[in-house]
């Protein structure tokens, strides 16, 4: 099993216990399914800052054949960004995959030693991808009441050596020296923690509303306990619902939607025809995600011990619009919250603060820095 360059558990250690070394800050690279997002971070007086964010789509560009990346796009498409930024160059980075082109789950295993275990990991996962891979692996601490005495569930992360190269190589290309390769669940704790700091005392709820795939992660004291994919909810879904309505390519779908739903003040004849034909499309559409979400947090609640949590903080394509999020606060009776932290004064825009909840993630990845 190759380990290099891939950190998923940096979570895990107490966070009370490390210690930010004094050097520049790393660039956190976000490679998502649809979009390329970069940030860099600064801490200052105990209050996490964006002090660079930059975003780019990726629908049409090639950077992805089925699961797997293409390195030379890859590194193109990071090299225009990188150059937008000054100081960017040369910086070391941490980045994280789509789970479009990484794996998550759960694995039921027979009581073994920390070797078994790993062998048995490894061994499903080759046979599955048909490569070698790379993962990580965790025992929560939160246990769920439907296992038995004999058997450990794991949370497993993995990827395909061919992608986790690919990174890599894409990064280097791109004049950034990729330190960390992080898995999501670990990603989206720290920036919760970074948003709000007492949530490494409570239990707490993410939603990842992305394009590709959309992913609910409860947390036990900031770190993660149970991770669930929500298959057929992710935003590509309601994109093509649009582009079916509408006869629109996923590129015009999304125009459509920030031109909409994000500016309801606006009025007209025109604007109120539209909206009345994308009101059945949202509602289906939610109907479909606040089921899943509904099943799993009436999972969790049956089989833990675990509070309640006070309310779903919500990233990435879905948590950028109200009239996504309110409803199904709504349906879940439990406040649907859009992943938000505070902008440099040159960043403090309203185009800006929109996009806040897509660089959760990214953010994340570049508060790790060097750990001392």
């Amino acid at each position: 099993m190759s380990r290099d360059m891939f950190l998923t558990s940096s979570i895990l250690a107490p966070m009370q216990r490390r210690q930010l070394a004094p050097s520049k800050s790393w660039v956190g690279v976000d490679i998502g399914r649809s979009a390329l997002k970069l940030a860099e971070v600064e801490q200052v007086d105990g209050f996490w800052k964006i002090i660079q964010m930059q975003y780019a789509p990726i629908c049409q560009s090639g950077v992805w054949s089925s699961r797997h990346l293409a390195g030379s796009v890859l590194a193109n498409e990071l090299s225009q960004l990188v150059a937008l930024t000054p100081g960017w160059k040369h910086r070391q980075a941490a980045a994280i995959l789509s789970l479009s082109a990484a794996d998550y789950r759960i694995m039921n295993l027979p009581n073994s030693s920390v070797d078994e275990y790993e062998e048995m990991i490894y061994q499903e996962l080759v046979t599955e991808y048909q490569e070698d891979v790379i993962f990580e692996y965790w025992e929560p601490e939160e246990e769920l009441s439907d296992t038995n005495d004999e058997i450990t569930s794991l949370m497993v992360y993995s990827v395909a050596h061919s992608n986790a190269n690919a990174v890599g190589t894409g990064l280097e290309r791109a004049k950034l020296n990729c330190r960390v390769l992080d898995g999501l669940p670990f990603a989206l704790s720290r920036a919760i923690v970074m948003a709000d700091p007492a949530a490494r005392h409570r239990s707490t709820i993410a939603l990842d509303w992305g394009y590709s795939s959309v992913v609910l992660l409860f947390l036990k004291d900031g770190i993660p306990f149970y991770t669930r994919l929500l298959r057929g909810c992710q935003f590509q879904v309601f994109l093509e619902m649009l582009g079916k309505e509408f006869d629109l390519d996923e590129r015009q779908s999304w125009n459509l939607l920030r031109s909409t739903l994000a500016h309801q003040e606006s009025s007209g004849e025109f604007r109120s025809a539209l909206n009345k034909r994308l009101k059945p499309i949202v509602e289906d559409y939610l109907k479909m995600v606040s089921k899943e979400v509904t099943r799993t947090i009436q999972y969790i609640e049956a089989n833990t011990r675990i509070a309640r949590s006070e309310h779903v903080w919500a990233f990435g394509g879905g948590a950028l619009f109200r009239q996504l999020t309110e409803p199904l606060a709504e349906t879940l009776q439990i406040p649907v919250r859009p992943w938000e932290l505070r902008l440099a004064e040159k960043l403090d825009s309203p185009l800006h603060r929109d996009l806040v909840p897509l660089f959760g993630p990214a953010a994340a990845l570049a508060s790790l820095k060097r750990w001392q």
